[in-house]
């Protein structure tokens, strides 16, 4: 039975130190109340590039290889500046998006209040303005 367990990265000063976990390239050790259970990574040696069944109680396993490439191809992404800076340019566009849209939203009201052509007093003159013009000139 495989018993699946969300677990975070924190500093060895906020660890539990009745229960916690530790990884290393051959496996995974869990702490609890003193006593460590390692678990080492299963290794396939059938299909080393790819997950299979263990023909043992059906449970998958990852090659020990997979799982160091893996997690070399994890941290070679984190050096993309892309990756680097997603998050701090994320924030950054949801800002200018936001402050785009307020003034706009400003000016537009604005020009509404203030704008000659769009007050309706002097729009339902306009027509006639327009036809006069030429008299009065």
């Amino acid at each position: 039975m495989t018993v699946t367990v969300p677990l975070q990265i924190v500093k060895h000063s906020e660890c539990d130190e009745d229960d916690f976990f530790t990884l290393s390239a051959s496996g995974v050790t869990h702490f609890q109340s003193g006593k460590a259970d390692f678990t080492q990574l299963v290794r396939c040696p059938a299909l080393p590039r790819r997950r299979r069944r263990d023909n043992t109680n059906g449970h998958t396993c990852a090659p020990q290889e997979q799982w160091q490439r893996e997690y070399y191809l994890f941290n070679e992404v984190l050096h993309v500046r892309l990756f680097r800076v997603y998050r701090i340019w994320k924030a950054f566009r949801v800002w200018r998006n936001f402050v785009w849209s307020w003034k706009m939203r400003q000016y537009s009201e604005s020009l509404e209040k203030n704008l000659f052509m769009l007050n309706g007093i002097f729009r339902a003159g306009r027509p006639f303005a327009h036809w006069a013009v030429p008299f009065f000139s």
